[in-house]
């Protein structure tokens, strides 16, 4: 059987396509004239998501726009097409997504590159299947249960790093705030700096452990810190503090 199109260039970048800014696209030589490739593409196009607009820029060039989807997110496309010759033309096809790598816009262009060479090759047995696929399938790329398990899992994965953030945050109902980012304690390093340093412009946080909860409703965090010293120097210590129920004042350091 002949060639349907001989493949070019494939990027995933931003580059500019008529009016969209597209994160990835792919350009191929297809073996027929303008009109047929045009007319094929924009079958194509409506089995995998929709078709837009047709411009015809000249009589050698026409801009297709249309949209399909990855999963639950909306993939604008857009389809130049070129005249070489009475039985070629170059298309490039590009398509815009959010995601990291433009794996959307590209898986995208994947299923309406397959669509298009299979309405090219005219074989009305892969055409039957083409048409006859779910649509949900054909427009999102995913079945209904594989979409369900991806939304799940995001959902299970959202949870799991929600709860992570609290028990390194604001553990305690009351108590004193931990930064769920470094772990300190705004209250104890406002004591550090103005109860204890000469210069608390040296402070330099080093380590801190989690806060606990004693029996007697006061709280304790064990820090290291580095600082200048009586003599001028830096030196690095490591105190225990209690702070009081109410999380907001440091009762003792030792």
């Amino acid at each position: 059987m002949p060639a349907i199109f001989e493949t070019g260039s494939s990027q995933t970048k931003t580059l500019t396509m008529g009016l969209l800014n597209v994160s990835a696209s792919q350009t191929i030589e297809a073996k027929n004239d303008l009109n047929t490739t045009a007319n094929l593409f924009q079958k194509a196009l409506q089995q995998i998501g929709t078709h837009k607009d047709t411009q015809f820029i000249s009589s050698d060039k026409i801009l297709m726009k249309g949209k399909s989807r990855y999963g639950l997110q909306g993939i604008p496309l857009e389809i130049e097409f070129e005249k070489i010759d009475d039985t070629n033309t170059k298309v490039v096809v590009g398509g815009k997504s959010d995601d990291v790598g433009g794996v959307g816009a590209k898986k995208c262009i994947e299923r309406l590159m397959n669509a298009y060479q299979t309405f090219a090759s005219a074989d009305k047995g892969e055409i039957q299947y083409l048409e006859t696929t779910p649509s949900f399938e054909k427009k999102t790329g995913f079945t209904k249960k594989k979409l369900f398990l991806y939304v799940v899992g995001f959902i299970v994965l959202l949870v799991v790093i929600i709860n992570a953030n609290k028990g390194s945050g604001d553990s305690f109902s009351g108590g004193p705030h931990q930064s769920p980012f470094d772990n300190s304690v705004d209250c104890v390093e406002s004591y550090i700096k103005h109860n204890y340093l000469r210069d608390p412009d040296s402070y330099e946080s080093i380590k801190w452990t989690k806060v606990i909860k004693k029996d007697d409703g006061t709280y304790q965090v064990t820090h290291s810190f580095r600082a200048k010293n009586g003599f001028g120097g830096m030196g690095v210590e490591t105190k225990t503090f209690t702070i009081a129920s109410d999380g907001s004042t440091v009762t003792n350091a030792y």
